[in-house]
Formats: C-alpha cells, sequence, structure tokens
C-alpha cells in the first residue's frame, strides 16, 4: 500500500513523494531487531559510533550521523538501510521524532 507524504501549509497541501511505507517500515524493523539482537557485541565494538546495519550486518561504522548518511546513500538507496547510534544500555532503543509532515 503506496501513500502520499503531504506537507501542510496553511490549508494548501503539497504532495512531495510517495512511499511504500509498510515495506519501509519492516525493512526498519528487520534492521533495527538486528541491532537489539546484537547491542552487546556491537557496543563493545563501536561505542557511540554511527553505525549502518543492512540485510543484518553492519556495512559501515561512522563518527557522525551526517557522515554515516552522505557515506552509505553514494551505495545504497535510500530506504534500504538503518543509522543507529551504539550507544550503552537500552537508551538507543526509544526514539520520537517530531516532524511537519503530514502521511
Amino acid at each position: 500500500m503506496s501513500k502520499s507524504l503531504s506537507l501542510i501549509e496553511g490549508f494548501r497541501v503539497r504532495r512531495f513523494s510517495t512511499v511504500n511505507l509498510s515495506k519501509l517500515c519492516t525493512v526498519l524493523e528487520n534492521e533495527f531487531k538486528y541491532y537489539v539482537d546484537h547491542h552487546k557485541e556491537l557496543y563493545e565494538k563501536h561505542p557511540e559510533k554511527f553505525l549502518v546495519i543492512k540485510n543484518d550486518a553492519v556495512i559501515g561504522v561512522f563518527d557522525t550521523q551526517l557522515n554515516a548518511y552522505t557515506e552509505t546513500i553514494k551505495t545504497e538507496p535510500l530506504g534500504t538501510f538503518l543509522i543507529q547510534q551504539c550507544n550503552p544500555g537500552t537508551q538507543s532503543y526509544i526514539h520520537t521524532f517530531h516532524s511537519r509532515v503530514f502521511i
């Protein structure tokens, strides 16, 4: 099922892209599950680093989220990988996102 992402500007709604949200969420769920399942060993190897995870593997390790993003999009399509900061404990398991995007 595809849904359009729209940005509300006053009373106008401007469409700017279409994505398959159910497929995207499933991909990211699998990548995040890998992170959670391997958290202890990942944190021992890469404390506080930004990991790029795809297909049950770490494909990149970076000092900043921006570097992780800019380097990974050179070789991987958007929506096919997860960038996750490797923090101690469970503090990195929960994120709150604020957006002006209307779905």
